[in-house]
Protein backbone atom coordinates (compact mmCIF):
# COMPACT_ATOMS: atom_id res chain seq x y z
CA UNK A 1 0.00 0.00 0.00
CA UNK A 2 1.49 3.66 -1.15
CA UNK A 3 -0.03 7.13 -1.13
CA UNK A 4 0.03 7.25 -5.34
CA UNK A 5 -1.61 3.82 -5.58
CA UNK A 6 -3.90 4.43 -2.81
CA UNK A 7 -5.19 8.34 -4.12
CA UNK A 8 -5.65 6.33 -7.71
CA UNK A 9 -8.48 5.33 -8.98
CA UNK A 10 -7.47 1.84 -9.10
CA UNK A 11 -8.50 1.35 -5.51
CA UNK A 12 -12.08 2.68 -5.97
CA UNK A 13 -14.90 0.18 -5.06
CA UNK A 14 -11.62 -2.28 -4.13
CA UNK A 15 -12.61 -4.61 -0.79
CA UNK A 16 -10.15 -6.21 1.51
CA UNK A 17 -11.01 -8.48 4.17
CA UNK A 18 -9.65 -10.01 7.23
CA UNK A 19 -9.84 -12.86 5.59
CA UNK A 20 -8.12 -11.36 2.27
CA UNK A 21 -5.18 -10.22 5.02
CA UNK A 22 -5.01 -14.16 6.42
CA UNK A 23 -4.48 -15.01 2.52
CA UNK A 24 -1.99 -12.20 2.28
CA UNK A 25 0.05 -13.19 5.06
CA UNK A 26 0.50 -16.69 3.99
CA UNK A 27 1.71 -15.41 0.51
CA UNK A 28 4.02 -13.16 2.60
CA UNK A 29 5.05 -15.77 4.96
CA UNK A 30 5.94 -18.40 1.59
CA UNK A 31 8.19 -15.94 0.22
CA UNK A 32 10.50 -15.25 3.83
CA UNK A 33 9.18 -11.81 3.83
CA UNK A 34 10.69 -10.33 7.08
CA UNK A 35 7.98 -9.76 10.48
CA UNK A 36 9.15 -6.30 10.16
CA UNK A 37 7.87 -5.57 6.70
CA UNK A 38 4.51 -7.36 7.51
CA UNK A 39 4.03 -5.22 10.63
CA UNK A 40 4.66 -1.91 8.51
CA UNK A 41 1.98 -3.65 5.65
CA UNK A 42 -0.68 -3.64 8.89
CA UNK A 43 0.38 -0.20 9.95
CA UNK A 44 -0.77 1.08 6.38
CA UNK A 45 -3.73 -0.83 5.87
CA UNK A 46 -5.36 0.80 9.30
CA UNK A 47 -4.01 4.58 8.25
CA UNK A 48 -6.11 4.12 5.00
CA UNK A 49 -9.26 2.45 6.98
CA UNK A 50 -9.09 4.95 9.53
CA UNK A 51 -8.37 7.72 7.23
CA UNK A 52 -10.10 6.78 4.28
CA UNK A 53 -12.59 3.72 4.92
CA UNK A 54 -10.35 2.01 2.63
CA UNK A 55 -10.96 -1.89 1.53
CA UNK A 56 -13.90 -1.62 3.50
CA UNK A 57 -17.92 -2.76 2.80
CA UNK A 58 -20.39 0.20 3.71
CA UNK A 59 -20.66 0.33 7.52
CA UNK A 60 -17.77 -1.88 7.95
CA UNK A 61 -15.32 -1.08 11.01
CA UNK A 62 -12.12 -1.23 10.60
CA UNK A 63 -10.51 -4.24 11.30
CA UNK A 64 -7.13 -4.00 11.04
CA UNK A 65 -6.82 -3.13 14.49
CA UNK A 66 -8.54 -6.02 16.29
CA UNK A 67 -6.96 -8.48 18.54
CA UNK A 68 -7.84 -11.19 15.62
CA UNK A 69 -5.66 -9.05 13.22
CA UNK A 70 -2.68 -8.68 15.88
CA UNK A 71 -2.50 -12.29 16.66
CA UNK A 72 -2.56 -13.46 13.09
CA UNK A 73 0.35 -10.52 12.15
CA UNK A 74 2.16 -11.47 15.70
CA UNK A 75 2.23 -15.05 14.73
CA UNK A 76 3.33 -14.43 11.12
CA UNK A 77 6.92 -16.01 12.25
CA UNK A 78 5.93 -19.39 13.43
CA UNK A 79 6.62 -21.89 10.88
CA UNK A 80 4.48 -24.61 10.99
CA UNK A 81 5.77 -25.78 13.99
CA UNK A 82 7.43 -24.09 16.95
CA UNK A 83 10.43 -25.50 18.63
CA UNK A 84 9.89 -27.10 21.30
CA UNK A 85 11.24 -25.56 24.67
CA UNK A 86 13.67 -28.28 26.74
CA UNK A 87 14.00 -28.36 30.46
CA UNK A 88 17.18 -27.44 32.25
CA UNK A 89 17.08 -30.85 34.19
CA UNK A 90 19.37 -30.97 37.87
CA UNK A 91 22.20 -32.15 36.37
CA UNK A 92 22.20 -29.58 33.80
CA UNK A 93 21.77 -26.86 36.23
CA UNK A 94 25.33 -27.89 37.51
CA UNK A 95 26.76 -27.27 34.04
CA UNK A 96 24.59 -24.29 33.62
CA UNK A 97 26.24 -22.76 37.33
CA UNK A 98 29.82 -23.97 36.57
CA UNK A 99 29.73 -22.26 32.91
CA UNK A 100 28.33 -19.07 34.02
CA UNK A 101 31.38 -18.92 36.96
CA UNK A 102 34.13 -19.37 34.50
CA UNK A 103 32.68 -17.04 31.26
CA UNK A 104 31.91 -13.90 33.12
CA UNK A 105 28.19 -14.67 34.12
CA UNK A 106 28.38 -14.47 37.75
CA UNK A 107 25.80 -11.62 38.06
CA UNK A 108 23.25 -14.21 36.84
CA UNK A 109 23.97 -17.32 39.21
CA UNK A 110 21.62 -16.79 42.03
CA UNK A 111 18.42 -15.70 39.94
CA UNK A 112 19.57 -19.17 38.27
CA UNK A 113 19.13 -21.39 41.24
CA UNK A 114 16.24 -19.39 42.52
CA UNK A 115 14.00 -19.87 39.45
CA UNK A 116 15.23 -23.69 39.57
CA UNK A 117 14.47 -24.17 43.03
CA UNK A 118 11.33 -22.39 43.43
CA UNK A 119 10.01 -23.66 39.64
CA UNK A 120 8.37 -20.21 39.01
CA UNK A 121 8.56 -18.34 36.00
CA UNK A 122 10.51 -15.16 35.09
CA UNK A 123 7.98 -12.92 35.42
CA UNK A 124 7.60 -13.94 39.22
CA UNK A 125 10.68 -13.84 40.01
CA UNK A 126 11.80 -10.46 38.81
CA UNK A 127 9.11 -9.23 41.29
CA UNK A 128 10.26 -11.43 44.49
CA UNK A 129 10.85 -9.17 47.38
CA UNK A 130 13.02 -10.19 50.17
CA UNK A 131 10.36 -10.19 52.89
CA UNK A 132 7.90 -12.88 50.39
CA UNK A 133 10.26 -16.01 52.11
CA UNK A 134 8.18 -17.38 55.19
CA UNK A 135 9.86 -17.48 58.31
CA UNK A 136 10.43 -21.62 58.08
CA UNK A 137 11.25 -21.11 54.44
CA UNK A 138 8.60 -23.31 53.43
CA UNK A 139 6.12 -21.40 51.14
CA UNK A 140 6.37 -17.79 49.03
CA UNK A 141 4.48 -15.14 48.18
CA UNK A 142 4.25 -15.71 44.54
CA UNK A 143 2.64 -12.39 41.91
CA UNK A 144 1.22 -11.81 38.71
CA UNK A 145 0.19 -15.27 38.13
CA UNK A 146 0.78 -15.52 34.54
CA UNK A 147 -2.96 -17.34 34.69
CA UNK A 148 -4.60 -14.63 35.99
CA UNK A 149 -6.91 -12.45 34.21
CA UNK A 150 -10.83 -10.69 33.84
CA UNK A 151 -12.17 -13.69 32.57
CA UNK A 152 -11.55 -15.63 35.43
CA UNK A 153 -11.36 -15.26 39.35
CA UNK A 154 -7.60 -16.36 40.08
CA UNK A 155 -5.93 -14.21 42.47
CA UNK A 156 -2.63 -12.09 41.79
CA UNK A 157 -1.31 -13.16 44.56
CA UNK A 158 -0.93 -16.42 46.33
CA UNK A 159 1.37 -18.48 48.19
CA UNK A 160 3.35 -21.28 47.07
CA UNK A 161 4.79 -24.24 49.15
CA UNK A 162 7.90 -25.04 48.04
CA UNK A 163 8.83 -28.17 48.27
CA UNK A 164 12.68 -28.05 47.11
CA UNK A 165 14.67 -27.41 50.56
CA UNK A 166 17.05 -25.69 48.34
CA UNK A 167 14.81 -23.37 47.26
CA UNK A 168 14.99 -21.01 50.62
CA UNK A 169 18.64 -21.55 50.91
CA UNK A 170 18.63 -20.07 47.31
CA UNK A 171 16.98 -17.37 48.04
CA UNK A 172 18.48 -16.36 51.47
CA UNK A 173 21.84 -16.61 50.09
CA UNK A 174 20.31 -14.37 47.12
CA UNK A 175 18.52 -11.65 50.03
CA UNK A 176 22.09 -11.41 51.87
CA UNK A 177 22.60 -7.61 52.50
CA UNK A 178 18.91 -6.55 51.15
CA UNK A 179 16.32 -5.03 53.46
CA UNK A 180 13.11 -6.14 53.86
CA UNK A 181 10.88 -4.61 51.01
CA UNK A 182 13.73 -4.57 48.20
CA UNK A 183 13.69 -6.50 45.07
CA UNK A 184 15.59 -9.73 44.85
CA UNK A 185 16.55 -9.49 41.41
CA UNK A 186 16.57 -5.45 40.50
CA UNK A 187 16.65 -5.03 36.71
CA UNK A 188 19.75 -3.06 36.74
CA UNK A 189 21.71 -6.00 38.83
CA UNK A 190 20.18 -8.66 37.30
CA UNK A 191 17.97 -8.10 33.82
CA UNK A 192 16.23 -10.25 32.15
CA UNK A 193 17.94 -10.36 29.35
CA UNK A 194 21.02 -11.26 31.02
CA UNK A 195 20.14 -14.36 32.12
CA UNK A 196 18.14 -15.29 28.98
CA UNK A 197 21.59 -14.33 27.24
CA UNK A 198 23.65 -16.70 29.38
CA UNK A 199 21.34 -19.74 29.51
CA UNK A 200 21.64 -19.31 26.01
CA UNK A 201 25.21 -19.05 25.33
CA UNK A 202 25.58 -22.02 27.60
CA UNK A 203 23.63 -24.28 26.25
CA UNK A 204 24.90 -23.74 22.66
CA UNK A 205 28.38 -24.24 24.42
CA UNK A 206 27.49 -27.14 26.08
CA UNK A 207 26.26 -28.94 23.19
CA UNK A 208 22.34 -28.75 24.50
CA UNK A 209 20.84 -27.45 21.02
CA UNK A 210 22.90 -29.46 18.52
CA UNK A 211 19.99 -32.11 17.50
CA UNK A 212 17.80 -30.47 15.84
CA UNK A 213 14.87 -32.94 16.45
CA UNK A 214 15.47 -32.79 20.18
CA UNK A 215 14.02 -29.90 22.95
CA UNK A 216 15.66 -27.11 22.87
CA UNK A 217 16.92 -24.84 25.59
CA UNK A 218 16.50 -20.81 24.62
CA UNK A 219 15.04 -18.94 27.86
CA UNK A 220 14.58 -18.95 31.27
CA UNK A 221 11.61 -20.86 31.33
CA UNK A 222 13.55 -23.93 31.05
CA UNK A 223 14.85 -23.52 34.20
CA UNK A 224 10.84 -23.52 35.26
CA UNK A 225 10.22 -26.97 33.18
CA UNK A 226 13.36 -28.34 34.77
CA UNK A 227 12.27 -27.04 38.65
CA UNK A 228 9.24 -28.83 38.45
CA UNK A 229 10.50 -32.06 37.16
CA UNK A 230 12.94 -31.85 39.70
CA UNK A 231 10.36 -31.27 42.27
CA UNK A 232 8.66 -34.50 40.77
CA UNK A 233 11.31 -36.49 41.57
CA UNK A 234 11.79 -35.60 45.57
CA UNK A 235 10.50 -37.83 48.13
CA UNK A 236 7.21 -38.11 48.35
CA UNK A 237 6.98 -38.42 51.86
CA UNK A 238 9.04 -35.04 52.15
CA UNK A 239 6.68 -33.58 49.71
CA UNK A 240 3.38 -34.98 51.94
CA UNK A 241 5.05 -33.64 55.00
CA UNK A 242 5.31 -30.24 53.80
CA UNK A 243 2.13 -29.62 52.46
CA UNK A 244 0.60 -31.30 55.60
CA UNK A 245 2.72 -28.58 57.79
CA UNK A 246 1.44 -25.56 55.24
CA UNK A 247 -2.08 -26.40 55.67
CA UNK A 248 -2.15 -26.65 59.40
CA UNK A 249 -0.50 -23.29 59.42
Amino acid sequence: VDESLADSDDFDGFLFSEDDYGKLLVTLRDFDYAQSTVNGFLDAILHYQLRENWGLRDGEKPWASSPRVKKMTKGFAYRQRRSRRGAITKSKLDDLLSWCNDNGWRHVIAAIQVQFHTATRWSEVELMRVGDLSDDGKALLIRTDKRVNAANNRIPEFTKPLIDKLAANSFRHAARGLGHNEPLFPVTRCPYKHVNRAILLAANALGWNDKPDELTITSTHSLRHGGVQHIMTLNAEDVQELLSDLAND
